[in-house]
């Protein structure tokens, strides 16, 4: 049995080498994320289910707004914990952003569903509402704030990477040039020769 399964094991890497191959243009929609299991390659499928069913809650049940936050606010939950638990991110950085957004999403959905709850009881407490306002707009201000910083972070990161990487091939090639001056023979190793042009 352990022969079998690792031969399927192979089999199934070879499979999502030739896939990776094939399909360099999609890497968009799978890159980021781990392969050892189908649940973390569905993030997208999952986050844009989630996406679509929010726009028709919003859209079909305005006049029940309890339970169109509770209904979201389960969402929230739910996404939250995939993440937690099943981390799909290759990289911690995206994990990081995306439960900035999930803890973002989680405090507005609480504080609606106290804001719900204050208009259904016709509540008359000014001081609660203007507090939980101008949380509110603290919140949309640390969302549009931090998705610039985590924005620019990203591509300060892709800017230094790519730097590293033409640093190292500019010393590759020097390099490899000075190995080349230094052969005393007339036949010039094709080697040498393939990374002076590259």
């Amino acid at each position: 049995r352990k022969v079998k399964k690792t031969s399927d094991e192979k089999e199934d890497k070879d499979i999502l080498k030739s896939f990776k191959e094939s399909n360099k243009g999609a890497k968009l929609f799978y890159g980021d994320f781990h392969d050892k299991y189908w649940y973390q390659q569905f993030f997208l499928i999952f986050l844009t289910t989630r996406d679509v069913i929010f726009s028709l809650l919003l859209t079909t049940m305005f006049n029940h707004p309890l339970p169109q936050m509770i209904i979201l606010l389960t969402m929230n939950l739910a996404m939250a914990g995939y993440l937690i638990f099943r981390n799909p991110f290759k990289d911690i950085s995206n994990f990081v952003q995306q439960m900035f957004y999930e803890g973002l999403f989680f405090l507005a959905l609480v504080i609606l569903i106290i804001l719900t709850a204050l208009d259904m009881q016709n509540s008359t407490n000014n001081n609660a509402r203007d507090i939980l306002g101008k949380i509110l707009i603290i919140e949309s201000l640390f969302f549009t704030y931090g998705t610039m910083v985590v924005t620019t972070v990203k591509i300060l990161i892709l800017v230094l990477d790519f730097l590293n990487k033409l640093r190292l091939r500019r010393s590759q090639k020097t390099q490899a040039q000075l190995r080349l001056k230094s052969l005393s023979t007339q036949e010039t190793p094709r080697r040498l020769i393939s990374e002076i042009e590259s």
